[in-house]
């Protein structure tokens, strides 16, 4: 054990679980695009991500493999290094928590496809489990969030901060969007890409900014 806590101490492998904010969001948006093309008459603006990865989608199981799963994966290592990274300020360390968990609901929601056309009516378990872990990530990607965005009112030099809040605000607005329209919504695939691309974001700036403190004289 001691072996291994030293490995992830090392700065080397924490700049490594740290790119990973950014190797997740391209991975998973590289996906969508190129499994959204090889699937004929799929609409990004009315059908859901999950439907690439949907039980007898035509590339059901490589949407899920390479896309999914790898970027639940990413956050769960990039929560990882933050983690070790932020080792000062305890709300953060609670925040990458939350985060670690969202990363662990994706990986299920990999695992764990959506029936055909990820229909929410007479569901298969392995879609109520889909569903269920997809839900919860994305409302703990908001609580983790908010959560590393409270600093702003004690850090208010600190940008980062401020955006992240921001951020967590949108996703609730977007979030409560997604919940009003319906998720038989006509637009309903274009309300979650927003959902998600503010998500996509907040990863790419946050890591930055953890990367960033990282190698400054100690945590601010």
């Amino acid at each position: 054990m001691g072996y291994f806590r030293m490995q992830f101490l090392n700065p080397t492998v924490k700049n490594h679980l740290l790119k990973f904010s950014w190797i997740g969001p391209l991975l998973f948006v590289t996906a969508i695009l190129l499994f959204g093309s090889l699937n004929p008459g799929y609409s990004h603006i009315s059908q859901f991500i999950s439907e690439l990865g949907a039980k007898g989608a035509s590339h059901g199981e490589l949407m899920n493999y390479l896309g999914i799963i790898p970027f639940g994966l990413s956050i769960l290592l990039f929560s990882i290094g933050s983690i070790i990274a932020l080792k000062k300020n305890i709300l953060n360390k609670i925040s990458f928590i939350v985060l670690s968990i969202t990363g662990i609901l994706f990986i299920m929601a990999g695992i764990f496809s959506c029936d055909e056309g990820c229909n929410f009516e007479d569901m298969s378990q392995e879609a109520i489990v889909h569903n269920l872990s997809a839900f919860m990530a994305f409302v703990l990607f908001l609580i983790s969030a908010i959560l590393f965005g409270i600093n702003s009112f004690t850090k208010k030099r600190n940008k980062s901060y401020l955006f992240s809040l921001i951020s967590g605000l949108v996703g609730i607005f977007l979030f409560y969007v997604i919940s009003t329209t319906g998720i038989y919504s006509e637009f309903r695939g274009l309300y979650q890409r927003l959902f998600i691309t503010n998500f996509l974001i907040w990863l790419i700036i946050i890591g930055g900014f953890v990367h960033k403190t990282t190698y400054n004289h100690g945590y601010k």
